[in-house]
């Protein structure tokens, strides 16, 4: 359901509307195209660009929402997917949002669109991690099924030991 809200900013109230899904946890901002001297302003997609984040329970960013910012005004989203350690783990190419008010897209929804958009079953970029503490990056992958089906970024780490000598080629 959709909010009012009203920022008073240097003396001037702007209202407008607030869109988000209920039970999320999101901040829709609004950068308004123009300046405005005085009165109230109705904050709209024609005088501002809206975009809504949203964040899972743990304050992490899940997704973005821009409003209406295709030339057919539908909703440009992205997606964010965490691992269990609460990294990073892959994120999803922009696609047009199954709505066209701001509202959350799931998973499945953008897993939908990424194959109609982009005809790609891996539409994201993934990271892998060392299984220490450091939470290091072990591999990252490009978008595309070409990028995933095959080796991307490795990065090792190495020590030194007592018994081999120091070798930098």
């Amino acid at each position: 359901q959709s909010k009012t809200f009203a920022v008073n900013y240097e003396g001037r109230t702007t209202t407008g509307i607030a869109s988000g899904t209920a039970g999320k946890n999101y901040i829709t901002k609004a950068v308004m195209k123009q300046k405005y001297n005085s009165g109230n302003v109705d904050i709209t997609t024609q005088n501002a660009i809206l975009s809504t984040e949203y964040f899972d329970g743990l304050g992490r960013k899940e997704q973005t929402v821009l409003h209406e910012a295709t030339n057919t005004y539908e909703d440009i989203v992205d997606f964010t997917e965490y691992d269990a350690r609460g990294r990073i783990a892959k994120r999803w190419l922009p696609v047009i949002g199954i709505t066209m008010d701001g509202s959350f897209n799931t998973l499945s929804d953008i897993k939908n669109q990424s194959q109609e958009i982009y005809g790609d079953n891996h539409a994201y970029s993934s990271v892998s991690y060392c299984e220490t503490v450091e939470n290091r990056v072990s591999e990252t992958k490009k978008p595309g099924t070409t990028w995933h089906n095959n080796t991307g970024i490795v990065t090792e780490y190495k020590l030194n030991t007592s018994v081999n000598e120091l070798c930098c080629i």
